[in-house]
């Protein structure tokens, strides 16, 4: 079997043992394995570590103002509005929308499902009825589709 097929298969190997465990955990055997085979980044704090350890960010008092501020901040750091537009809106869970362009989408998507705009003007809005847990989630899953690293990615799950 050649190197890249074996990676494949490793790979999804790792990814059927860790679906079933929780989010919390799956982030710490994640880290763990990182840890373990020497692949952290030893690379200077990010535009993100310094924006988490800001007077702005420390003003959030609720798991739901941190992740909105958190939010916010990935839309003005990301250089295409319209590419985060779309990225943002493709996150959904069974039946609900995650984020959309108007707060109906998001209210119409699940019980309880509650749109709030992002900023006064900013196009998106974000639903903030969900668990912390979920919302760890949900920003893990947008960072990825917009290519943040690992490490600011934990960093941002880690802050809500």
């Amino acid at each position: 079997m050649d190197p890249i097929q074996q990676e494949m298969n490793a790979m999804q190997a790792c990814a059927e043992t860790l679906r079933p465990l929780p989010d919390v955990s799956r982030a710490r055997v994640i880290t763990y394995l990182a840890d373990l085979f020497g692949r952290r980044s030893s690379s200077p704090p990010s535009k993100l570590r310094e924006a988490l350890t800001s007077p702005a960010f420390k003003e959030q008092s609720s798991h739901q103002a941190k992740y909105l501020w958190i939010v916010r901040f990935l839309f003005r750091q990301y250089p295409d509005a319209s590419e985060f537009l779309s990225i943002a809106c493709s996150l959904k869970g069974d039946s609900r929308s995650y984020f959309a362009e108007n707060p109906r989408a998001i209210e119409e998507s699940g019980k309880g499902a509650k749109g709030v705009r992002l900023a006064a003007n900013s196009p998106l809005w974000a639903d903030v009825n969900n668990s912390t847990d979920t919302k760890r989630r949900i920003l893990g899953d947008l960072m990825t589709r917009l290519g943040c690293g690992q490490d600011d990615i934990e960093l941002a799950q880690g802050a809500i």
